[in-house]
């Protein structure tokens, strides 16, 4: 595994109470393309046509309007299918905004993980893979890890903007206790990962994870994980036994289809396609929040469990992309969308500038914050990321500074906020992490 250290992570983002800030929506997806390009000896250029997967993602795609698309399953022998991908299904008929990360492989998967996403509104900031296991042993496949930040309209050499972290995984298949463990060692190397390398800012961690009920370590390692900070959130929040189980029918992704060959049969009844967000994002802690209720398995209207996705009708999306994602592959895409908080400038801009919150970052036991002698500040808070207050302390002055210390030993080793209101009425908000 590489060690790129995100600290622009840390970035201040400062919110306005006198001033509405514009939002932008962004969607996100996932979708296991079904050995898009890499032949096996089940699934041949006959019955799983790359040219027709292309026709049929394009149709997918231009419905959905995906601005990060996440794949797995493509053939990794080389970097030529994702290329392919690109060119053959997205930027396709006067469409030109999509671009893609770079090619990684683990050098003996036969397929790979991509995203692609809206050049328009995103810059790939650097990007990265988890290979290995907490012990040193191989992953099935690349976790990837994509860093994103957003190209707001506003954005200048004085101004900051959000970065998202995107996490692609194609965790190992199968039912039993070593596919179980594998799935498992692959998420506990997610959460390391994402403690020292990543923080806790606005992540999402998506793909085909193969899991079949909520009680799978694998899962656990991802939304309870011993420091909390950390957690990831499944936004639906519907624990439990989801193979074969009829109560999350309008929650399965697999299978498209009843019959098997190339594609797996058996109907909807399974979740193995997800997406989880990080508990900044449920909160709107840093800049990007989860849009409520937008979660959803594009193509599942609750009523096929056990049933191909074109059986009969299926008026949760129109009739063309029902059949363009049942020839496509024998998973459906999860959706979900995020919104974006735009910089504010104006009047205030000025006077913002005059009130920099400064303090060394990361904090070991003291929090000591300084700001310039005509700064307007009266209290600073520390605050979790779900909002609740954990320390609190009144702003001192002398002729060079304005300033407030805070004990922070106590508090466990993660990602905190610091919120300072002024005397006029502003708030101002800045991500950091105790040591």
């Amino acid at each position: 595994m590489t060690k790129n250290y995100y600290l622009t992570a840390l970035c201040v983002f400062i919110f306005l109470t006198s001033n509405g800030q514009a939002v932008e929506k962004l969607t996100v997806m996932t979708y296991n393309l079904l050995n898009y390009r890499n032949t096996t000896s089940f699934c041949t250029t006959s019955n799983n046509n790359p040219t027709s997967k292309e026709s049929n993602l394009n149709t997918v795609v231009a419905y959905s309007q995906p601005d990060i698309l996440v794949c797995q399953e493509i053939g990794g022998a080389s970097a030529q299918p994702v290329d392919q991908l690109l060119l053959n299904a997205l930027n396709i008929n006067g469409v030109t905004k999509y671009s893609k990360a770079n090619y990684s492989n683990n050098g003996f998967s036969s397929l790979v993980n991509m995203v692609y996403f809206d050049n328009t509104k995103l810059v790939l900031a650097s990007q990265d893979f988890i290979n290995k296991d907490l012990s040193g042993n191989n992953l099935v496949r690349l976790i990837d890890v994509y860093r994103f930040y957003y190209k707001d309209p506003l954005l200048n050499k004085q101004s900051d903007t959000v970065f998202i972290t995107v996490l692609a995984a194609h965790l190992k298949a199968g039912q039993g206790g070593s596919n179980e463990i594998q799935r498992k060692d692959a998420t506990a190397a997610v959460m390391s990962y994402i403690q020292g390398n990543v923080g806790d800012d606005n992540v999402i961690f998506c793909g085909d994870l193969n899991i079949y009920k909520s009680q799978e370590l694998a899962y656990q390692n991802l939304i309870n994980h011993s420091n909390s900070t950390y957690n990831f959130v499944d936004p639906i929040n519907k624990p439990g036994v989801w193979h074969n189980t009829s109560t999350f029918a309008e929650y399965h992704t697999q299978s498209t289809h009843t019959s098997s060959g190339c594609f797996s049969g058996g109907g909807l009844d399974d979740r193995f396609d997800q997406i989880l967000v990080s508990n900044a994002m449920m909160n709107n802690a840093d800049g990007v929040n989860y849009v409520p209720n937008s979660y959803k398995a594009l193509g599942n209207d609750g009523l096929h469990f056990n049933q191909a996705i074109n059986n009969g009708s299926n008026n949760s999306a129109p009739s063309s992309i029902i059949n363009a994602m049942y020839n496509l592959s024998d998973h459906l895409p999860v959706l979900l969308e995020i919104e974006i908080r735009q910089n504010s400038i104006g009047v205030n801009e000025s006077s913002l500038n005059n009130s920099q919150v400064l303090f060394e970052n990361p904090v070991n036991d003291i929090l000591n914050i300084r700001l310039n002698p005509n700064s307007l500040a009266e209290t600073s808070r520390v605050l979790d990321l779900q909002g609740r207050m954990l320390k609190e302390c009144q702003f001192n002055s002398d002729v060079s500074k304005v300033y407030c210390e805070m004990n922070v030993s106590n508090l466990p080793k993660g990602a905190y906020l610091v919120q300072i209101t002024t005397k006029d009425g502003k708030l101002i908000q800045q991500k950091f992490l105790k040591n």
